[in-house]
């Protein structure tokens, strides 16, 4: 996999606790940095796709209420 190099500025308490975290875990500043990234870019997906689905359900239920009160219409006059 091609890596890209990047630079950030992250305060010495923070750089400390990644530090003593990557070495406590036996994986590189780098890896750790690029799994928590990872894992919170997919939360971040997964977030929007549940947020998406509730609205759309709260869209159905919606549809389906108004539908419902046109059927129960179309059945009175009958």
């Amino acid at each position: 996999m091609i890596k890209n190099k990047l630079s950030i500025t992250l305060n010495k308490s923070l750089d400390e606790s990644i530090k003593n975290y990557a070495l406590i875990n036996k994986i590189s500043k780098s890896q750790l940095i690029e799994d928590i990234l990872s894992k919170w870019i997919n939360e971040q997906k997964q977030e929007k796709l549940i947020s998406g689905y509730i609205e759309m359900a709260n869209e159905n239920l919606n549809l389906a209420r108004d539908y419902e009160k046109l059927n129960d219409e179309a059945w009175t006059n009958e």
